[in-house]
């Protein structure tokens, strides 16, 4: 009920929501942190009934991602749509991109047109704009140096941002490559990336701090390669689909 849909949907989301959720003999959300919302929004008999299981994707599809050496110019990815939860942590990284004493280049992989993106300031000589069927993303993700992913500050929803795991981050975590998280501290994401040591968490609304990140992506390669290991090893124990799609079906058997 949080989200944004038009009228009448917003309306219809807020009579029905806690209709539908006390009704319900199970609730499958895709987090942690968004259980304990709803935990707080309608008490433990709601929570009781609540069932987490991770966005999930099927590893097969990154098996044949090639290795990559880090080189200059370094490559930094953003695959998604880019609307309201991304745009400011988007600008922060142009900004730094722009500035930073490093060959860097941002490739953005979004649906929405150039137009729109040069609008929001997300355009320059070292940003470019692609476009790729789904099919493609693991070797485009295979052709980066660091994946990025966004979360922004202030926004018309603290809720949703808080309770968010993007799907592209099932993507990243398989994808081989270190990701660098720019996203409030108390959002759900930071939390879960910090606890699995999976990502570089970037948590402060700085342009400065995510330059530090990005150069720090770059020289430290044993600390990427353990991003990525640890990335790998958490999408293994929460995020595989085979392995999901099980626990889903476990459901009807109840």
């Amino acid at each position: 009920k949080r989200n944004f849909f038009p009228f009448p949907g917003k309306l219809l989301s807020w009579l029905y929501e806690p209709k539908i959720f006390r009704a319900a003999q199970k609730i499958v959300v895709t987090n942690e942190g968004t259980k304990d919302y709803y935990e707080r929004e309608y008490g433990a008999l709601v929570a009781a009934k609540i069932v987490v299981i991770h966005n999930s994707v099927f590893a097969e599809s990154y098996k044949d991602v090639p290795a990559r050496t880090a080189v200059a110019p370094y490559v930094i990815l953003y695959t998604g749509r880019i609307y309201w939860p991304q745009i400011q942590a988007l600008q922060n990284l142009v900004a730094a991109v722009k500035a930073i004493d490093l060959p860097v280049h941002v490739k953005i992989y979004a649906p929405n047109p150039p137009a729109y993106l040069k609008k929001l300031g997300l355009a320059g000589a070292t940003i470019s704009w692609h476009v790729a069927a789904p099919k493609d993303m693991p070797m485009v993700q295979a052709d980066s140096d660091i994946l990025f992913l966004p979360l922004s500050w202030g926004t018309k929803s603290q809720e949703i941002i808080d309770t968010a795991t993007p799907g592209k981050f099932t993507d990243y975590l398989i994808a081989g490559r270190p990701m660098i998280i720019h996203a409030p501290k108390n959002t759900f994401l930071a939390r879960y990336a910090r606890e699995h040591q999976c990502a570089l968490v970037v948590d402060d609304n700085s342009v400065s701090k995510l330059q530090e990140a990005i150069k720090t992506l770059i020289v430290n390669q044993p600390l990427a390669s353990s991003l990525v290991k640890n990335a790998r090893e958490t999408f293994l124990k929460n995020h595989e689909a085979s392995v999901n799609a099980k626990k889903f079906a476990s459901l009807f058997n109840d």
